[in-house]
């Protein structure tokens, strides 16, 4: 009988889904969407930055440093003027973000030492900002031909492994994976249970031969099939149209992919059974899984610089370890034996929220005088 009684629900829910196309066009759609949107608008290389330059030395050598500067596609040089004094206002106007001072014996120490000093300016009201900016002028002029800034006299030959054009792409696009299944995951299952409430359908349940465990893998179960072919879907998107390299294995990650959404979606039933109302457990979703999902679990904030304390949250987060999970895999290729860890905290917090959801969902049929 129970094994009739799951595919059936499962069945009644297929149902509910495609009965309204509208809804499940935005289904299909918003994760494409948001993929666009945050693959596109989230950049964290810095390109074309306003710099103002105060050639104080006014040679053939300097020019050529500060025309090296402004033909490069990291800067652009906004403002030239003599007196670095100006340089605060310009600040204040935000015309520049950074300012290079080139000073009076600059030629005469390139032939003397063959090394020159330069002043860099930064505006540090962007302090992730200033430091990239800072990063990038360093790196520019330090690694300059001997035609401009003299090489330093130990030059360092970096190797990257993994990402070796630095292309931040690669680093947000996996994440956002991560964050459209977490949200739509919940989503999808936290109106569940709630619209049996609202139409007067949850009384049907209560006074059928049904068990709350399958009440929950009967709503889950369809939920989980159409969530698996979107994230399948979005991973096709993020490799094939922002050329993020996929080296690892693709069987490898639909199992991940699979263990992460059975989370997110016992997170959406564990909240469709504590609210009443569709609306509230959409509001309650978003809350929940979106902006802790952004901001504390690694997705563009280091866990590592955090507090101590919101550490700990971040480890409680699913999301921290499908990150990465999904960059391992994709990016680097690892296997099994290097991401166990990870999906054993998936599948540790996918089983704690699954038993929550069905003993909250146990209590209120009890309470209504269901069977638990």
């Amino acid at each position: 009988m129970m094994g009739s009684r799951i595919p059936a629900l499962a069945r009644k829910e297929f149902k509910h889904i495609l009965r309204d196309p509208r809804s499940l066009w935005i289904i299909f759609m918003l994760p494409n969407v948001m993929m666009f949107l945050f693959g596109y608008a989230i950049d964290l290389d810095l390109k074309d930055v306003r710099l103002g330059v105060c050639d104080l030395s006014r040679t053939p050598r300097s020019r050529e440093l500060v025309d090296a500067i402004d033909a490069s596609s990291y800067f652009s040089v906004a403002a030239r003027y003599d007196n670095p004094g100006k340089m605060e206002r310009l600040f204040e106007r935000r015309v520049i973000r950074a300012g290079v001072i080139v000073p009076r014996d600059f030629a005469r120490a390139l032939e003397r030492e063959r090394r020159a000093p330069v002043g860099i300016v930064i505006d540090g009201s962007d302090a992730n900002s200033a430091s990239i900016v800072q990063n990038y002028l360093e790196t520019f002029i330090a690694t300059r031909s001997e035609g401009a800034a003299s090489a330093p006299l130990i030059a360092a030959r970096p190797v990257v492994f993994y990402n070796r054009a630095l292309d931040s792409t690669n680093f947000i696009v996996p994440g956002l994976v991560a964050i459209v299944m977490m949200m739509l995951g919940a989503l999808l299952t936290s109106v569940t249970i709630a619209r049996e409430k609202e139409t007067g359908t949850m009384e049907q349940i209560l006074v059928s031969p049904i068990r709350p465990f399958e009440v929950i893998a009967g709503k889950t179960l369809p939920y989980l099939a159409l969530a698996f072919s979107i994230a399948m879907m979005i991973v096709a998107v993020g490799h094939f149209w922002f050329k993020v390299p996929f080296a690892g294995s693709l069987a490898a990650l639909m199992l991940y992919c699979l263990l992460y959404l059975f989370t997110a979606l016992a997170l959406g039933i564990l909240i469709s059974t504590l609210v009443s109302t569709q609306q509230v457990a959409m509001m309650l979703s978003l809350m929940l899984t979106l902006l802790p999902t952004i901001m504390l679990s690694g997705f563009i904030f280091p866990i590592a610089s955090v507090p101590r304390p919101l550490q700990l949250v971040s480890f409680a987060l699913p999301a921290t370890h499908f990150l990465v999970i999904v960059r391992g895999v994709m990016l680097k290729g690892s296997s099994l034996a290097d991401l166990w860890m990870h999906a054993a905290a998936l599948a540790g917090i996918g089983l704690a929220l699954m038993i929550l959801a069905v003993k909250r969902f146990s209590m209120k049929l009890g309470a209504k005088g269901g069977r638990a």
